[in-house]
């Protein structure tokens, strides 16, 4: 943790040198991007039900933020994100006998629907001749709560392959519907490529702890944590 924060002041002071710290010329921003979301095995779960590899889903957020002053922002953000693993499970006949292991999709939040506050550090460069304010860079934290909506229910699938063509097995796997809280950063850039309209960049790494309503299996599912990270691009416009 020290380390991190060492890390956010160094970048704090060299970008200082470069990016003249100035005046908000506009106070609100709102902001929309979607791009990619990759996140960890759940935490917590029975291991048979968590997945052993990741899958990368869609990520989409929509931003209204304040600005304090030059270098102080706050603001809220709605973002939604698709959480997804896969395993191969061994299966057996009737017989005991081993059969070829399938592939089994694990669809922990479809989607994950956050809502989150957030605090962003700012600093800022003007345009060539001093107009107006050309580009934040930022950097903050966020935290808030989430909905995960799920069914809880389950999809099956024929083996159609010898010896037992008509086997039939859990092919997917939907966690219950969930609700938690979720904390984290984000890091980004907004260049602006006229005076209110312009473009942005964000990496984000948040984590989420959630409670579901699926109770099969003896609870083994009920509560976890998962760790996400969003890559997004999108728009932003001031006034």
């Amino acid at each position: 943790m020290r380390s991190f924060l060492f890390f956010l002041l160094t970048i704090t002071a060299s970008t200082t040198i470069v990016f003249a710290q100035l005046p908000a010329d506009y106070k609100f921003e709102i902001g929309v991007n979607g791009g990619v979301g990759f996140n960890t095995l759940p935490t917590g779960p029975d291991v048979q039900y968590t997945g052993s590899k990741t899958m990368v889903g869609q990520a989409y957020a929509l931003s209204f933020h304040y600005n304090m002053n030059e270098r102080w922002q706050i603001g809220v953000e709605l973002s939604q994100t698709y959480w997804k693993t896969t395993a191969m499970w061994a299966l057996t006949d009737v017989n005991n006998q081993v059969l070829q292991p399938q592939k089994v999709t694990f669809n922990i939040a479809n989607p994950a629907v956050g809502a989150l506050a957030q605090l962003n550090r700012l600093v800022g460069y003007r345009s060539k001749y001093k107009e107006y304010n050309k580009a934040n860079f930022y950097y903050g934290i966020s935290f808030g709560t989430l909905v995960a909506k799920n069914d809880g229910s389950m999809s099956e699938s024929t083996y159609g392959q010898n010896p037992d063509p008509k086997l039939v097995y859990t092919s997917q796997y939907n966690y219950g519907y969930g609700i938690g809280y979720l904390g984290g950063a984000q890091i980004g850039l907004s260049y602006y490529i006229w005076e209110t309209f312009g473009v942005n960049v964000e990496l984000a790494g948040r984590v989420a702890h959630v409670w579901t309503n699926d109770y099969r299996y003896n609870g083994a599912n009920s509560e976890y944590n998962i760790f996400y990270f969003p890559c997004t691009v999108g728009l932003r416009y001031r006034f």
